[in-house]
């Protein structure tokens, strides 16, 4: 349990900072709290009262309660910042209370170094006397925990204050996570709100008769961080499919990002304002030009994020970036830098891992047009190149140092001509070389790997490609090989 000791009291962590041990409360699967008469009550699921927990006083609007209640005392001030790093948030004043406040996200990876650090994320609701939120912790509070990542439901006053907790539930990285906040009932006595991870067992934290929450917030919260690398191992999460409802009405949501703490970079995006699927991004680190990222696509909306830093920097001074496979079959990533040499890498798919390439090519490789790899008809990796001559030539690789030279020159004439020249695979499975003409037709050239072969194309497309930025050839989640293109404007 993270803890201190202040004035004789022992004081331990919890979403908002320190507070004095006897001021947390774990509330029991099952168990609820109710408000009256200005006591938290912890309520049975019988109904019946099993202990008044004291006294909540009313703090001053019309603010709300965090982050200006946040306690990280002086004594435990790391070298980094503390309290709400990086934080959205949204004020209702619809005149409609908030029903419903859910956000998705995934449980990032976890810190490269450990320091004995807390690392809170949630979506809340505050008003100026209390906040209620569905917490994602990294590391120690009052609630449990440690080098691992686990969830609770909080319902929490600001310093010295009270503070309520379900039951602390491990997680898994890469586990999608929904909390979700529901207005469940509205009388002359207050308010009352259920809070919990929607499929996650026993956190649950209904509460009744409470004022209204009314301030949402998107929040990164640190505690005892002493490197940048105390942050999860990935630059970012997204906080999405964020959905507020106020009844029977839609809000007209608009996000305000606050930075707080930029020691490591940190800061939050407003993605997108939508009522039904919103979505803020909380960065750990800022991007640093010039860096070589991988990411992976799990094939769900939205998945395609916190990417590994393959490469750290210098990969923007690069003419021609491409990936390809090598004579043996290797994956490979290929360069040319600006004294004219190709440079083969190598991706563990390890932060960092990509460096120290082969000089597979020495020479005038900064000359060329188009460089790009592909397959020939026989199905041998090759690298293509357009010279200043407008012909095709066509390169192995073997993976040793200086080998990629002698080239046949498969086509002749006017390579220099076209807008767009990428490899790909026709829906029947031959590797083709495709080609955006001065007319804008597209063409298909076959390569079976001999002198000048390459000619006669197939016009597979007529017209209008000159108008596409982009054109590449790729495969979608069904396996089929598909062009993609991007249109420069409306066409």
């Amino acid at each position: 349990m993270a803890r201190t000791q202040q004035m004789g009291e022992e004081q331990v962590l919890t979403p908002g900072g320190l507070r004095p041990k006897s001021q947390v409360h774990l509330v029991e699967p099952g168990h609820s709290l109710r408000m009256t008469n200005g006591r938290v009550q912890k309520i049975h699921p019988s109904g019946a009262m099993v202990a008044d927990l004291g006294e909540i006083p009313s703090r001053p609007g019309p603010g709300p309660l965090m982050p200006r209640n946040v306690f990280p005392p002086e004594a435990i001030r790391p070298a980094l910042g503390s309290g709400w790093i990086a934080y959205a948030y949204w004020s209702n004043n619809t005149g409609h209370p908030i029903s419903s406040f859910s956000t998705t996200w995934v449980v990032p990876p976890v810190p490269a170094t450990q320091s004995g650090q807390t690392i809170f994320l949630f979506n809340g609701i505050q008003n100026s006397t209390m906040i209620y939120q569905p917490v994602l912790q990294w590391g120690p509070s009052a609630a449990g925990g440690g080098n691992y990542w686990s969830v609770a439901s909080w319902y929490a006053d600001g310093q010295n204050g009270q503070a309520f907790h379900t039951t602390l539930v491990r997680v898994n990285v890469g586990q999608t996570l929904i909390g979700i906040m529901t207005l469940t009932g509205q009388s002359a006595s207050g308010f009352t709100y259920n809070c919990e991870f929607q499929g996650i067992a026993n956190t649950s934290l209904p509460i009744q008769n409470v004022q209204q929450l009314t301030w949402a917030a998107e929040t990164l919260e640190a505690y005892s961080v002493q490197h940048c690398s105390d942050y999860p191992n990935c630059w970012f999460t997204a906080m999405r499919n964020i959905a507020i409802a106020c009844g029977t009405t839609t809000p007209s949501i608009s996000w305000t990002a606050q930075n707080a703490v930029t020691d490591c970079g940190q800061h939050c995006v407003i993605v997108s304002n939508s009522a039904t699927e919103g979505e803020v991004d909380i960065f750990y680190a800022q991007f640093v030009a010039g860096q070589l990222l991988s990411y992976g696509d799990a094939g769900t909306p939205g998945n395609v994020s916190d990417p590994v830093v393959v490469g750290f920097g210098g990969w923007l001074d690069f003419k021609f970036l491409f990936a390809g496979a090598n004579g043996s079959g290797a994956n490979r990533i290929y360069a040319v830098n600006q004294n004219g040499q190709l440079l083969s890498y190598g991706d563990a798919g390890t932060p960092g891992n990509v460096s120290n390439p082969v000089v597979v090519g020495s020479g005038a490789w900064l000359e060329f047009k188009f460089v790009f790899s592909g397959r020939n008809l026989l199905g041998e990796n090759r690298i293509y190149a357009v010279d200043q001559n407008g012909r095709l030539l066509s390169y192995g690789d073997n993976g040793t140092p200086g080998n990629v030279s002698n080239p046949v020159v498969v086509g002749s004439g006017a390579w220099l001509e076209f807008k767009f020249l990428f490899s790909g695979t026709n829906l029947t499975g031959e590797n083709r070389i495709y080609a955006v003409d001065q007319n804008g037709r597209l063409l298909s050239y076959g390569d079976d790997g001999n002198p000048g072969n390459v000619s006669d194309p197939v016009v597979v497309g007529l017209g209008g490609w000159l108008d596409f930025k982009f054109l590449f050839a790729g495969r979608n989640g069904s396996g089929e090989n598909r062009i993609y293109a991007v249109t420069a404007s409306t066409l």
